[in-house]
């Protein structure tokens, strides 16, 4: 008798669907080469100078930031989240000082693999790092010195 139960039970639990393993799930994640993301960020960068000075307004880098990507003015002592904080830096820094960093600026790339890029310019300087889950270049933070 125990037998039978234990047999029906059985036969029952594989006939069910089992839930899918979320390892087993096979997700196609493009993979990017340094290149290709170089290639993307050379795309990128006009298309923000022009946002900037059609808006006059640095919008369009707070469009494309992180979620965590942060402002730091060393002048005003003042830290903040680039979405967030807007207009107050906005304040601490002009649309126009942020076109000289990005057509003027130099660049070093990071040179581990190649997914972020760093454009000084005199006192001022932008993070940019490549989001493979969205294949996107992200604004991770901008800086002010003294």
């Amino acid at each position: 008798m125990l037998f039978r139960i234990i047999l029906i039970g059985c036969i029952f639990l594989s006939s069910c669907e089992k839930p899918e393993n979320k390892e087993e799930r096979k997700v196609e994640m493009k993979t990017y080469t340094e290149k290709k993301m170089l290639k993307e960020f050379n795309i990128l960068l006009p298309k923000i100078v022009k946002d900037i000075k059609e808006k006059k307004s640095l919008i369009p880098l707070s469009d494309l930031s992180t979620h965590s990507g942060d402002f730091f003015s060393y002048e005003t002592n003042f830290r903040g989240n680039i979405r967030d904080d807007l207009e107050v830096i906005e304040k601490n820094i002009s649309y126009l000082d942020i076109i000289n960093v990005l057509t003027l600026g130099k660049r070093f790339v990071d040179e581990e693999n190649g997914d972020g890029i760093q454009i000084t310019y005199r006192k001022h300087s932008i993070m940019f790092q490549f989001d493979e889950g969205e294949g996107k270049w992200k604004v991770s933070s901008i800086l002010v010195e003294k």
